[in-house]
């Protein structure tokens, strides 16, 4: 079961942006309510497996030889905080859409790539709890910032590109001293 603990954590939501990705190809109708209930079974799914990791396995659990990827209490607390904040937020984003789509503020086409990039940006934030290497941490939270500036983007108001590009730059900026400072603790 152990080894097979941090492929339980990736497989679920990379699965569902591939699918996202092909069935977009091949021109299948985005239905935002069956995009909204994948979301929130990713959200739940991984709820589920922090609770069974976390009662079930004895930690820490390292992956890669020690190396990249590693399973403690802390990552798990972390991972708890993270799917209950991902479950309430698949939930809302139900509504959340619906309306936009209503008024006309999202594309109905766009929600295939809104959701895709909810569920990949849900998994790139477990996998930084996950990671066991600071370079490794700090790659994954730059991808959060390009994914969390994508979910700004996807809206069709003119003011949300402006405010993606000003926060990809501040949050790029404060990533770029705090790896320094990185660099500088461990040189």
């Amino acid at each position: 079961m152990i080894d097979l603990t941090m492929l339980a954590y990736c497989i679920p939501g990379l699965l569902l942006v591939l699918a996202l990705i092909f069935s977009g190809r091949n021109k299948f109708p985005a239905n935002d309510a069956v995009l909204n209930t994948f979301s929130i079974i990713h959200a739940f799914y991984l709820l589920g497996l922090t609770f069974v990791v976390l009662f079930g396995a004895k930690l820490p659990v390292y992956f890669m030889e020690g190396r990249y990827f590693a399973i403690d209490r802390l990552s798990l607390y972390e991972i708890l905080i993270a799917t209950i904040v991902f479950c309430l937020s698949a939930i809302y984003a139900r509504g959340y859409i619906r309306d936009l789509l209503n008024i006309g503020e999202i594309e109905r086409t766009n929600t295939r790539l809104f959701y895709g990039a909810f569920n990949l940006l849900f998994t790139v934030i477990v996998l930084s709890f996950l990671a066991n290497n600071v370079a490794l941490y700090w790659i994954f939270l730059e991808l959060t910032t390009l994914l969390s500036a994508l979910l700004i983007i996807i809206l069709k108001a003119r003011e949300n590109i402006t405010a993606s590009l000003k926060y990809v730059f501040i949050a790029s900026s404060a990533m770029l001293f705090s790896f320094i400072g990185i660099i500088i603790l461990y040189a």
